[in-house]
Protein backbone atom coordinates (compact mmCIF):
# COMPACT_ATOMS: atom_id res chain seq x y z
CA UNK A 1 0.00 0.00 0.00
CA UNK A 2 1.07 3.59 -1.13
CA UNK A 3 2.15 5.65 2.32
CA UNK A 4 -0.13 8.99 1.40
CA UNK A 5 0.93 11.14 4.14
CA UNK A 6 3.37 13.36 1.95
CA UNK A 7 4.87 16.79 2.95
CA UNK A 8 4.22 19.18 0.01
CA UNK A 9 1.61 18.55 -2.88
CA UNK A 10 2.68 20.85 -5.92
CA UNK A 11 0.22 21.59 -8.78
CA UNK A 12 1.56 22.57 -12.82
CA UNK A 13 0.23 22.86 -15.72
CA UNK A 14 1.33 23.17 -19.32
CA UNK A 15 4.33 20.60 -20.67
CA UNK A 16 6.93 23.48 -19.96
CA UNK A 17 5.77 24.06 -16.98
CA UNK A 18 5.98 20.58 -15.98
CA UNK A 19 9.07 19.74 -18.29
CA UNK A 20 10.63 22.91 -16.24
CA UNK A 21 10.31 21.57 -12.59
CA UNK A 22 11.06 17.55 -13.53
CA UNK A 23 14.60 19.15 -14.42
CA UNK A 24 14.70 21.30 -11.19
CA UNK A 25 13.65 18.86 -8.96
CA UNK A 26 15.75 16.39 -10.41
CA UNK A 27 12.33 14.22 -11.45
CA UNK A 28 11.93 11.27 -13.85
CA UNK A 29 9.34 8.79 -15.13
CA UNK A 30 10.80 6.72 -12.97
CA UNK A 31 9.27 8.99 -10.17
CA UNK A 32 5.72 7.80 -11.37
CA UNK A 33 3.69 6.22 -8.50
CA UNK A 34 0.19 4.63 -9.74
CA UNK A 35 -2.72 4.82 -7.84
CA UNK A 36 -5.97 4.86 -9.11
CA UNK A 37 -6.68 8.43 -10.43
CA UNK A 38 -7.45 10.42 -13.89
CA UNK A 39 -4.11 12.37 -12.78
CA UNK A 40 -0.64 11.09 -12.89
CA UNK A 41 1.97 11.40 -9.93
CA UNK A 42 5.34 12.11 -8.70
CA UNK A 43 7.03 11.30 -5.76
CA UNK A 44 10.30 13.01 -4.88
CA UNK A 45 12.33 14.25 -1.83
CA UNK A 46 14.22 17.08 -0.90
CA UNK A 47 16.42 17.69 1.96
CA UNK A 48 14.36 21.15 4.33
CA UNK A 49 17.34 23.00 6.43
CA UNK A 50 14.30 23.74 8.56
CA UNK A 51 13.50 20.42 9.30
CA UNK A 52 16.86 19.08 9.10
CA UNK A 53 15.54 16.67 7.15
CA UNK A 54 14.31 14.84 3.87
CA UNK A 55 10.84 15.86 2.94
CA UNK A 56 8.99 14.15 0.56
CA UNK A 57 6.59 15.37 -2.29
CA UNK A 58 4.38 14.55 -4.84
CA UNK A 59 3.63 16.43 -8.13
CA UNK A 60 0.57 16.71 -10.56
CA UNK A 61 -0.34 18.36 -13.11
CA UNK A 62 -3.54 19.34 -15.28
CA UNK A 63 -4.85 16.98 -17.34
CA UNK A 64 -5.83 19.13 -20.23
CA UNK A 65 -6.46 22.88 -21.25
CA UNK A 66 -5.64 25.28 -18.39
CA UNK A 67 -8.42 27.24 -16.48
CA UNK A 68 -9.60 27.36 -12.61
CA UNK A 69 -12.03 24.70 -13.42
CA UNK A 70 -9.30 22.33 -14.18
CA UNK A 71 -7.19 23.55 -11.73
CA UNK A 72 -9.82 22.61 -9.48
CA UNK A 73 -10.66 19.45 -10.47
CA UNK A 74 -6.98 18.49 -10.72
CA UNK A 75 -6.43 19.87 -7.05
CA UNK A 76 -8.99 18.45 -5.74
CA UNK A 77 -8.17 14.75 -6.29
CA UNK A 78 -4.55 15.18 -5.05
CA UNK A 79 -5.81 16.12 -1.85
CA UNK A 80 -8.22 13.05 -2.17
CA UNK A 81 -5.52 11.13 -2.71
CA UNK A 82 -3.09 12.44 -0.87
CA UNK A 83 -2.52 14.08 2.61
CA UNK A 84 -0.30 17.06 1.87
CA UNK A 85 0.66 19.56 4.75
CA UNK A 86 1.43 22.37 2.07
CA UNK A 87 0.45 22.53 -1.33
CA UNK A 88 1.89 24.54 -3.97
CA UNK A 89 1.07 25.54 -7.62
CA UNK A 90 3.85 26.36 -10.10
CA UNK A 91 3.74 27.94 -13.22
CA UNK A 92 4.26 30.73 -15.31
CA UNK A 93 1.99 33.88 -15.69
CA UNK A 94 1.31 37.56 -17.58
CA UNK A 95 3.16 40.48 -15.71
CA UNK A 96 2.18 44.22 -15.76
CA UNK A 97 4.27 46.50 -17.67
CA UNK A 98 6.39 48.73 -15.35
CA UNK A 99 5.05 46.81 -11.92
CA UNK A 100 7.56 43.90 -12.98
CA UNK A 101 9.68 42.39 -15.45
CA UNK A 102 10.04 39.08 -17.83
CA UNK A 103 11.63 36.32 -15.76
CA UNK A 104 11.16 37.97 -12.41
CA UNK A 105 8.75 35.58 -10.08
CA UNK A 106 5.81 36.57 -8.03
CA UNK A 107 4.74 34.79 -5.03
CA UNK A 108 1.40 36.12 -4.82
CA UNK A 109 -0.04 37.08 -0.59
CA UNK A 110 -3.18 37.58 -2.61
CA UNK A 111 -5.39 36.15 -5.54
CA UNK A 112 -7.72 38.41 -6.48
CA UNK A 113 -10.84 36.64 -7.58
CA UNK A 114 -12.44 37.89 -11.27
CA UNK A 115 -13.52 34.88 -12.40
CA UNK A 116 -17.31 35.37 -11.53
CA UNK A 117 -19.32 38.10 -13.36
CA UNK A 118 -22.12 40.38 -13.22
CA UNK A 119 -23.92 41.52 -15.97
CA UNK A 120 -25.01 45.68 -15.38
CA UNK A 121 -25.64 48.59 -17.90
CA UNK A 122 -25.10 45.94 -20.92
CA UNK A 123 -21.83 44.19 -20.19
CA UNK A 124 -20.63 41.81 -17.65
CA UNK A 125 -18.60 43.50 -14.80
CA UNK A 126 -16.27 41.23 -11.96
CA UNK A 127 -17.54 40.69 -9.02
CA UNK A 128 -14.28 40.20 -7.31
CA UNK A 129 -13.48 38.32 -4.35
CA UNK A 130 -9.76 38.08 -2.58
CA UNK A 131 -8.31 35.46 -1.32
CA UNK A 132 -5.10 35.54 0.84
CA UNK A 133 -2.17 33.20 2.35
CA UNK A 134 -2.71 31.16 5.63
CA UNK A 135 -1.50 33.30 9.07
CA UNK A 136 0.90 30.40 8.83
CA UNK A 137 2.78 30.40 5.84
CA UNK A 138 3.16 34.51 6.15
CA UNK A 139 4.57 33.81 9.66
CA UNK A 140 7.40 31.57 7.98
CA UNK A 141 7.79 33.89 5.15
CA UNK A 142 8.71 37.02 7.26
CA UNK A 143 10.84 34.70 9.69
CA UNK A 144 13.03 33.49 7.30
CA UNK A 145 14.06 35.24 3.84
CA UNK A 146 15.91 34.04 0.91
CA UNK A 147 18.73 36.22 -0.32
CA UNK A 148 19.21 37.40 -3.65
CA UNK A 149 22.33 35.66 -3.37
CA UNK A 150 20.42 32.21 -2.81
CA UNK A 151 18.45 33.00 -5.37
CA UNK A 152 21.49 34.04 -8.10
CA UNK A 153 23.14 31.07 -6.92
CA UNK A 154 20.40 28.69 -8.05
CA UNK A 155 19.77 30.42 -11.29
CA UNK A 156 23.44 30.28 -12.01
CA UNK A 157 23.09 26.64 -11.53
CA UNK A 158 20.26 26.23 -13.80
CA UNK A 159 19.49 28.28 -16.09
CA UNK A 160 22.28 30.68 -17.08
CA UNK A 161 21.88 29.53 -20.87
CA UNK A 162 18.07 30.17 -20.72
CA UNK A 163 18.94 33.87 -19.20
CA UNK A 164 21.42 34.58 -21.72
CA UNK A 165 18.92 32.87 -24.47
CA UNK A 166 16.40 35.03 -23.49
CA UNK A 167 18.63 38.16 -23.72
CA UNK A 168 19.21 37.62 -27.46
CA UNK A 169 15.43 37.10 -28.60
CA UNK A 170 14.80 40.09 -26.36
CA UNK A 171 17.29 41.97 -28.54
CA UNK A 172 16.10 40.64 -31.54
CA UNK A 173 12.58 41.10 -31.25
CA UNK A 174 13.34 44.96 -29.62
CA UNK A 175 11.67 44.35 -26.66
CA UNK A 176 12.41 47.60 -24.13
CA UNK A 177 15.26 46.89 -21.05
CA UNK A 178 12.55 48.32 -18.84
CA UNK A 179 10.18 45.06 -19.63
CA UNK A 180 12.95 42.50 -19.22
CA UNK A 181 15.07 41.63 -16.19
CA UNK A 182 18.96 40.09 -16.76
CA UNK A 183 18.81 39.73 -12.85
CA UNK A 184 15.75 37.96 -12.05
CA UNK A 185 14.24 38.80 -8.69
CA UNK A 186 11.65 37.87 -6.37
CA UNK A 187 8.45 39.60 -5.93
CA UNK A 188 5.57 39.83 -3.19
CA UNK A 189 2.64 41.39 -3.98
CA UNK A 190 -0.80 39.82 -5.81
CA UNK A 191 -1.79 38.58 -8.65
CA UNK A 192 -5.61 38.47 -10.90
CA UNK A 193 -6.81 34.91 -11.29
CA UNK A 194 -9.31 35.37 -14.84
CA UNK A 195 -10.71 32.89 -17.03
CA UNK A 196 -9.31 34.94 -20.02
CA UNK A 197 -5.95 34.68 -21.87
CA UNK A 198 -5.18 38.64 -21.48
CA UNK A 199 -3.35 40.30 -25.11
CA UNK A 200 -4.35 43.77 -24.22
CA UNK A 201 -1.86 45.51 -21.56
CA UNK A 202 -4.74 48.21 -21.21
CA UNK A 203 -6.75 44.99 -19.39
CA UNK A 204 -4.90 45.71 -16.12
CA UNK A 205 -5.18 49.31 -15.70
CA UNK A 206 -8.72 49.79 -13.59
CA UNK A 207 -6.91 46.49 -11.82
CA UNK A 208 -4.30 48.73 -10.47
CA UNK A 209 -6.07 51.74 -10.10
CA UNK A 210 -9.48 50.69 -8.70
CA UNK A 211 -9.03 46.77 -7.37
CA UNK A 212 -5.12 46.69 -5.84
CA UNK A 213 -2.76 48.90 -6.67
CA UNK A 214 -0.25 45.88 -5.54
CA UNK A 215 -1.22 43.24 -8.25
CA UNK A 216 2.13 42.10 -10.52
CA UNK A 217 0.08 40.07 -13.18
CA UNK A 218 -2.97 38.12 -14.36
CA UNK A 219 -3.14 33.98 -14.49
CA UNK A 220 -5.98 31.42 -15.01
CA UNK A 221 -5.67 28.60 -12.56
CA UNK A 222 -5.14 30.19 -8.70
CA UNK A 223 -8.73 30.72 -8.16
CA UNK A 224 -9.54 26.94 -8.78
CA UNK A 225 -6.57 25.62 -6.71
CA UNK A 226 -7.33 28.01 -3.90
CA UNK A 227 -10.82 27.52 -3.19
CA UNK A 228 -10.00 23.48 -3.29
CA UNK A 229 -8.01 24.14 -0.56
CA UNK A 230 -9.73 25.69 1.25
CA UNK A 231 -11.96 24.11 4.24
CA UNK A 232 -14.93 25.59 5.93
CA UNK A 233 -13.43 27.31 9.04
CA UNK A 234 -9.75 28.50 6.87
CA UNK A 235 -7.61 28.11 4.27
CA UNK A 236 -5.94 25.23 3.83
CA UNK A 237 -1.82 26.24 3.83
CA UNK A 238 -1.26 27.28 0.28
CA UNK A 239 1.71 28.70 -1.92
CA UNK A 240 2.34 29.63 -5.43
CA UNK A 241 5.17 30.77 -7.72
CA UNK A 242 4.18 32.66 -10.77
CA UNK A 243 7.47 33.49 -13.03
CA UNK A 244 6.79 36.38 -15.23
CA UNK A 245 6.28 35.31 -18.81
CA UNK A 246 4.84 38.28 -20.80
CA UNK A 247 3.62 41.33 -20.58
CA UNK A 248 -0.27 40.45 -21.32
CA UNK A 249 0.07 42.49 -24.25
CA UNK A 250 -0.30 42.02 -28.59
CA UNK A 251 3.51 41.22 -28.19
CA UNK A 252 2.69 38.08 -26.36
CA UNK A 253 4.61 34.72 -27.15
CA UNK A 254 6.37 31.84 -25.98
CA UNK A 255 9.77 32.53 -26.09
CA UNK A 256 10.00 33.21 -22.55
CA UNK A 257 8.01 30.62 -20.93
CA UNK A 258 11.15 28.40 -20.60
CA UNK A 259 13.06 31.13 -18.56
CA UNK A 260 9.67 31.87 -16.33
CA UNK A 261 8.98 28.27 -16.00
CA UNK A 262 12.45 27.56 -14.79
CA UNK A 263 12.74 31.19 -12.24
CA UNK A 264 9.42 29.73 -10.48
CA UNK A 265 10.59 26.23 -10.14
CA UNK A 266 13.94 27.73 -8.71
CA UNK A 267 11.99 30.04 -6.01
CA UNK A 268 10.00 27.02 -4.83
CA UNK A 269 12.74 24.78 -4.92
CA UNK A 270 14.35 27.07 -2.16
CA UNK A 271 11.30 27.99 -0.47
CA UNK A 272 10.74 24.31 0.20
CA UNK A 273 14.04 24.21 1.13
CA UNK A 274 15.38 27.22 3.77
CA UNK A 275 11.69 28.60 4.10
CA UNK A 276 8.78 26.44 5.42
CA UNK A 277 8.81 24.18 8.32
CA UNK A 278 6.91 20.84 7.61
CA UNK A 279 6.38 19.99 11.47
CA UNK A 280 5.33 23.19 12.35
CA UNK A 281 2.43 22.47 9.87
CA UNK A 282 1.55 19.39 10.76
CA UNK A 283 0.61 20.79 14.12
CA UNK A 284 -2.17 23.02 12.66
CA UNK A 285 -5.56 21.81 13.51
CA UNK A 286 -6.83 22.78 10.35
CA UNK A 287 -4.29 20.04 8.56
CA UNK A 288 -5.80 17.55 10.77
CA UNK A 289 -9.25 18.76 10.03
CA UNK A 290 -8.94 18.61 6.54
CA UNK A 291 -7.58 14.95 6.74
CA UNK A 292 -10.31 14.17 8.60
CA UNK A 293 -13.41 15.11 6.48
CA UNK A 294 -12.06 15.08 3.00
CA UNK A 295 -15.21 17.45 2.27
CA UNK A 296 -14.19 17.96 -1.18
CA UNK A 297 -17.70 17.84 -3.66
CA UNK A 298 -17.03 18.79 -7.04
CA UNK A 299 -20.28 18.10 -8.29
CA UNK A 300 -21.64 21.47 -6.42
CA UNK A 301 -19.42 23.15 -8.78
CA UNK A 302 -21.31 21.32 -12.16
CA UNK A 303 -24.36 21.97 -10.53
CA UNK A 304 -23.24 25.73 -9.80
CA UNK A 305 -22.33 25.75 -13.40
CA UNK A 306 -24.89 24.56 -14.90
CA UNK A 307 -27.13 26.63 -13.57
CA UNK A 308 -25.62 29.56 -14.46
CA UNK A 309 -25.54 28.09 -18.14
CA UNK A 310 -21.84 28.26 -18.24
CA UNK A 311 -21.98 25.34 -20.47
CA UNK A 312 -18.21 25.05 -21.31
CA UNK A 313 -17.41 24.70 -18.36
CA UNK A 314 -20.10 21.91 -17.41
CA UNK A 315 -18.56 20.07 -20.59
CA UNK A 316 -14.91 20.79 -19.06
CA UNK A 317 -15.47 19.30 -15.30
CA UNK A 318 -17.35 16.34 -16.78
CA UNK A 319 -14.12 14.99 -18.84
CA UNK A 320 -12.19 13.90 -15.66
CA UNK A 321 -15.63 13.96 -13.02
CA UNK A 322 -17.36 11.48 -15.44
CA UNK A 323 -14.71 8.83 -14.91
CA UNK A 324 -13.55 9.38 -11.29
CA UNK A 325 -17.75 8.66 -10.13
CA UNK A 326 -17.32 5.21 -11.93
CA UNK A 327 -14.25 4.26 -10.86
CA UNK A 328 -15.58 5.54 -7.25
CA UNK A 329 -18.62 3.69 -7.68
CA UNK A 330 -21.02 6.85 -7.48
CA UNK A 331 -23.51 5.39 -10.33
CA UNK A 332 -26.88 7.67 -9.67
CA UNK A 333 -24.33 11.02 -9.26
CA UNK A 334 -23.05 9.93 -12.74
CA UNK A 335 -26.05 9.85 -14.48
CA UNK A 336 -27.19 12.94 -12.64
CA UNK A 337 -23.87 14.84 -14.36
CA UNK A 338 -24.57 13.34 -18.19
CA UNK A 339 -28.07 14.63 -17.60
CA UNK A 340 -26.39 18.43 -17.26
CA UNK A 341 -23.43 17.38 -19.67
CA UNK A 342 -26.15 15.87 -22.45
CA UNK A 343 -27.47 19.44 -22.30
CA UNK A 344 -24.55 21.78 -21.97
CA UNK A 345 -23.10 19.61 -25.36
CA UNK A 346 -26.29 20.78 -27.11
CA UNK A 347 -26.01 24.11 -26.25
CA UNK A 348 -22.64 24.61 -27.38
CA UNK A 349 -23.47 21.87 -30.86
CA UNK A 350 -20.81 19.34 -29.22
CA UNK A 351 -22.26 16.79 -31.11
CA UNK A 352 -19.45 14.21 -30.18
CA UNK A 353 -19.58 14.84 -26.73
CA UNK A 354 -23.22 14.17 -26.66
CA UNK A 355 -23.11 11.26 -27.95
CA UNK A 356 -20.51 9.97 -25.39
CA UNK A 357 -22.29 10.92 -22.93
CA UNK A 358 -25.58 9.60 -24.35
CA UNK A 359 -23.50 6.24 -24.29
CA UNK A 360 -21.45 6.12 -21.20
CA UNK A 361 -23.07 8.57 -18.47
CA UNK A 362 -26.35 7.44 -18.90
CA UNK A 363 -26.80 4.74 -20.95
CA UNK A 364 -24.11 1.94 -19.77
CA UNK A 365 -24.64 3.81 -16.12
CA UNK A 366 -28.48 3.33 -16.46
CA UNK A 367 -27.65 -0.58 -17.00
CA UNK A 368 -25.50 -1.02 -14.70
CA UNK A 369 -28.62 0.02 -12.14
CA UNK A 370 -30.21 -2.62 -13.98
CA UNK A 371 -32.48 -1.05 -16.68
CA UNK A 372 -31.55 -2.10 -19.97
CA UNK A 373 -34.44 -0.92 -21.25
CA UNK A 374 -34.11 2.99 -20.63
CA UNK A 375 -30.08 1.70 -21.56
CA UNK A 376 -30.45 0.81 -24.63
CA UNK A 377 -32.91 3.37 -25.58
CA UNK A 378 -29.45 5.61 -24.87
CA UNK A 379 -26.95 4.05 -26.44
CA UNK A 380 -28.99 3.93 -29.64
CA UNK A 381 -29.74 7.78 -29.78
CA UNK A 382 -25.77 8.25 -28.86
CA UNK A 383 -24.88 5.81 -31.92
CA UNK A 384 -27.49 8.03 -34.45
CA UNK A 385 -25.52 10.97 -32.87
CA UNK A 386 -21.94 9.65 -33.56
CA UNK A 387 -23.03 8.95 -36.88
CA UNK A 388 -23.94 12.31 -37.85
CA UNK A 389 -19.89 13.38 -37.06
CA UNK A 390 -18.18 10.20 -38.05
CA UNK A 391 -17.24 9.44 -34.46
CA UNK A 392 -15.96 5.85 -34.93
CA UNK A 393 -14.41 5.40 -31.57
CA UNK A 394 -17.90 6.94 -29.94
CA UNK A 395 -19.79 4.34 -32.90
CA UNK A 396 -17.83 1.15 -31.76
CA UNK A 397 -18.55 1.87 -27.55
CA UNK A 398 -22.05 1.65 -28.24
CA UNK A 399 -22.35 -1.68 -30.40
CA UNK A 400 -19.83 -2.99 -27.96
CA UNK A 401 -22.40 -1.76 -24.90
CA UNK A 402 -25.69 -3.22 -26.75
CA UNK A 403 -23.53 -6.44 -27.34
CA UNK A 404 -23.38 -6.39 -23.17
CA UNK A 405 -27.07 -5.55 -23.36
CA UNK A 406 -27.69 -8.26 -25.47
CA UNK A 407 -25.70 -11.01 -23.65
CA UNK A 408 -27.04 -10.63 -20.44
CA UNK A 409 -30.27 -11.25 -21.84
CA UNK A 410 -28.93 -14.32 -23.35
CA UNK A 411 -29.55 -13.66 -26.99
CA UNK A 412 -26.77 -14.98 -28.54
CA UNK A 413 -27.04 -14.36 -32.04
CA UNK A 414 -27.76 -10.31 -31.75
CA UNK A 415 -24.86 -10.45 -29.12
CA UNK A 416 -22.44 -11.33 -32.21
CA UNK A 417 -24.20 -9.00 -34.59
CA UNK A 418 -23.16 -6.50 -31.97
CA UNK A 419 -20.08 -7.42 -31.62
CA UNK A 420 -19.23 -7.28 -35.50
CA UNK A 421 -20.43 -4.26 -35.94
CA UNK A 422 -18.55 -2.42 -32.90
CA UNK A 423 -15.20 -4.48 -34.34
CA UNK A 424 -15.94 -2.76 -38.15
CA UNK A 425 -16.20 0.71 -36.20
CA UNK A 426 -13.05 0.13 -34.37
CA UNK A 427 -11.19 -0.82 -37.96
CA UNK A 428 -11.81 2.90 -38.83
CA UNK A 429 -10.56 4.63 -35.69
CA UNK A 430 -7.38 7.05 -36.67
CA UNK A 431 -6.14 7.76 -33.37
CA UNK A 432 -3.46 5.00 -32.88
CA UNK A 433 -4.53 4.97 -28.70
CA UNK A 434 -8.10 4.94 -28.56
CA UNK A 435 -8.06 2.34 -32.01
CA UNK A 436 -5.93 0.41 -29.34
CA UNK A 437 -8.06 0.75 -26.64
CA UNK A 438 -11.01 -0.18 -28.34
CA UNK A 439 -9.87 -3.26 -29.91
CA UNK A 440 -8.18 -4.37 -26.58
CA UNK A 441 -12.29 -4.01 -24.96
CA UNK A 442 -13.67 -5.92 -27.62
CA UNK A 443 -10.79 -9.07 -26.53
CA UNK A 444 -12.80 -9.36 -22.94
CA UNK A 445 -16.11 -8.92 -24.86
CA UNK A 446 -15.31 -11.66 -27.19
CA UNK A 447 -13.93 -13.79 -24.02
CA UNK A 448 -17.43 -13.02 -22.04
CA UNK A 449 -19.50 -14.06 -25.22
CA UNK A 450 -17.41 -17.31 -25.43
CA UNK A 451 -17.84 -17.62 -21.53
CA UNK A 452 -21.83 -17.93 -22.35
CA UNK A 453 -21.73 -20.17 -24.96
CA UNK A 454 -19.68 -22.59 -22.49
CA UNK A 455 -16.45 -22.45 -24.85
CA UNK A 456 -14.53 -21.32 -21.82
CA UNK A 457 -10.56 -22.83 -23.47
CA UNK A 458 -11.58 -20.01 -26.16
CA UNK A 459 -12.74 -17.63 -23.38
CA UNK A 460 -9.54 -18.17 -21.72
CA UNK A 461 -7.18 -17.04 -24.49
CA UNK A 462 -9.47 -13.81 -25.48
CA UNK A 463 -9.22 -12.73 -21.72
CA UNK A 464 -5.34 -13.81 -21.33
CA UNK A 465 -4.68 -11.54 -25.03
CA UNK A 466 -6.74 -8.61 -23.29
CA UNK A 467 -4.58 -9.05 -20.09
CA UNK A 468 -1.34 -9.05 -21.95
CA UNK A 469 -2.66 -5.66 -23.79
CA UNK A 470 -3.46 -4.02 -20.61
CA UNK A 471 -0.17 -4.73 -19.01
CA UNK A 472 1.66 -3.71 -22.19
CA UNK A 473 -0.18 -0.16 -21.88
CA UNK A 474 0.26 0.00 -18.51
CA UNK A 475 -3.57 0.26 -18.18
CA UNK A 476 -3.84 -1.49 -14.86
CA UNK A 477 -7.47 -0.09 -14.32
CA UNK A 478 -8.44 -2.00 -17.03
CA UNK A 479 -5.98 -4.86 -16.44
CA UNK A 480 -7.39 -5.34 -13.12
CA UNK A 481 -10.90 -6.43 -14.52
CA UNK A 482 -9.70 -8.96 -16.74
CA UNK A 483 -8.09 -11.30 -13.24
CA UNK A 484 -11.77 -11.93 -12.05
CA UNK A 485 -12.75 -13.00 -15.65
CA UNK A 486 -9.59 -15.45 -16.20
CA UNK A 487 -10.27 -16.40 -12.73
CA UNK A 488 -13.95 -17.48 -13.53
CA UNK A 489 -12.99 -19.50 -17.22
CA UNK A 490 -10.41 -21.14 -15.51
CA UNK A 491 -12.82 -22.05 -12.41
CA UNK A 492 -15.69 -23.17 -14.91
CA UNK A 493 -12.87 -24.78 -17.28
CA UNK A 494 -11.98 -27.19 -13.74
CA UNK A 495 -8.84 -25.67 -13.71
CA UNK A 496 -9.45 -24.48 -9.63
CA UNK A 497 -5.69 -24.00 -8.59
CA UNK A 498 -5.33 -21.49 -11.77
CA UNK A 499 -8.81 -19.73 -10.98
CA UNK A 500 -7.55 -19.29 -7.52
CA UNK A 501 -3.88 -17.73 -8.43
CA UNK A 502 -5.91 -15.27 -10.79
CA UNK A 503 -8.38 -13.85 -8.32
CA UNK A 504 -5.27 -13.61 -5.86
CA UNK A 505 -3.64 -11.63 -8.68
CA UNK A 506 -6.73 -9.69 -9.01
CA UNK A 507 -7.07 -8.94 -5.49
CA UNK A 508 -3.78 -7.54 -4.86
CA UNK A 509 -3.98 -5.42 -7.40
CA UNK A 510 -7.29 -3.77 -6.93
CA UNK A 511 -6.31 -3.21 -3.28
CA UNK A 512 -3.32 -1.56 -4.41
CA UNK A 513 -5.16 1.13 -6.85
CA UNK A 514 -8.56 1.44 -4.48
CA UNK A 515 -10.56 -0.63 -7.20
CA UNK A 516 -13.56 -1.30 -4.68
CA UNK A 517 -15.69 -3.29 -6.87
CA UNK A 518 -12.65 -6.00 -7.80
CA UNK A 519 -12.12 -6.24 -4.37
CA UNK A 520 -14.84 -7.65 -3.69
CA UNK A 521 -15.28 -9.28 -7.21
CA UNK A 522 -12.15 -11.44 -6.13
CA UNK A 523 -12.91 -11.78 -2.37
CA UNK A 524 -16.16 -13.41 -3.22
CA UNK A 525 -14.84 -15.73 -5.51
CA UNK A 526 -12.17 -16.74 -3.73
CA UNK A 527 -14.89 -17.74 -0.76
CA UNK A 528 -16.47 -19.34 -3.05
CA UNK A 529 -13.61 -21.79 -4.16
CA UNK A 530 -12.35 -22.32 -0.81
CA UNK A 531 -13.72 -25.61 0.89
CA UNK A 532 -14.96 -26.41 4.54
CA UNK A 533 -11.93 -27.21 5.65
CA UNK A 534 -10.36 -23.84 4.99
CA UNK A 535 -13.33 -21.64 6.84
CA UNK A 536 -10.38 -19.60 8.85
CA UNK A 537 -9.27 -18.78 5.42
CA UNK A 538 -12.72 -17.45 4.64
CA UNK A 539 -13.02 -15.73 7.47
CA UNK A 540 -9.91 -13.86 7.06
CA UNK A 541 -10.52 -13.05 3.83
CA UNK A 542 -14.60 -11.29 4.73
CA UNK A 543 -12.39 -9.88 7.67
CA UNK A 544 -10.12 -8.48 5.16
CA UNK A 545 -13.25 -6.83 2.77
CA UNK A 546 -15.56 -5.12 5.39
CA UNK A 547 -12.14 -3.97 7.34
CA UNK A 548 -11.12 -2.19 4.41
CA UNK A 549 -14.77 -0.56 3.40
CA UNK A 550 -15.55 0.11 6.66
CA UNK A 551 -12.11 2.44 6.42
CA UNK A 552 -13.34 3.75 3.03
CA UNK A 553 -16.89 5.16 4.91
CA UNK A 554 -19.21 3.90 1.51
CA UNK A 555 -22.38 4.27 1.43
CA UNK A 556 -25.18 1.56 1.24
CA UNK A 557 -25.67 2.29 -2.14
CA UNK A 558 -22.03 1.39 -2.77
CA UNK A 559 -21.90 -1.20 -0.61
CA UNK A 560 -25.06 -2.35 -2.55
CA UNK A 561 -23.41 -2.04 -5.65
CA UNK A 562 -20.10 -3.88 -4.87
CA UNK A 563 -22.48 -7.47 -5.35
CA UNK A 564 -20.92 -8.69 -2.10
CA UNK A 565 -23.31 -10.38 0.53
CA UNK A 566 -21.92 -9.51 3.80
Amino acid sequence: MIDKNIDVGIITIIPTEIESLFEIMNISEKNMVKINSPFLYYKSKIFSEQCRREITLVISFINGDAGNVEASICTTHFLQNWHPKLMCMVGISAGIEGKIKIGDVVIPSKIIDRTKKVYKSGKYIPRIENYHRTRLIEQMLKRYKITLEDFFLECNKYILTDIKKAELVAKANGISESIYNKDLVLVDGSIASEDTLIRDSNFFVPIIENVDEKCRGSEMEAVGFVKSCRTEKEDFPWIIFRGISDMGDVKKSDDFQILAAKSASIALKLYLEKIINFDELENNPHYKELNDSHDFNIYLQIEDSYKHQRWIEVCNISSVLSRYLWISGQLELRIKLGNMVEKAAFEIKDFELRAKVLIDDLGWTTFCLGDSGNAKRYIEDGIRLAKEVSAYYVMAKGHRHLASIARQKGDIFETEKKLAEAMQYAAMIENINEKEEMLNGLLVSEGKLYYVKSDYDKSITKFTEALQAYQKASDRNREVKVYALLGNAYRKNMMLKDAIKYYQDGLEMAYSIGRYDEISKNTKCLVECLDSTQNDKKQELIDRILGFISSKQLTYEYRKWLNYKY
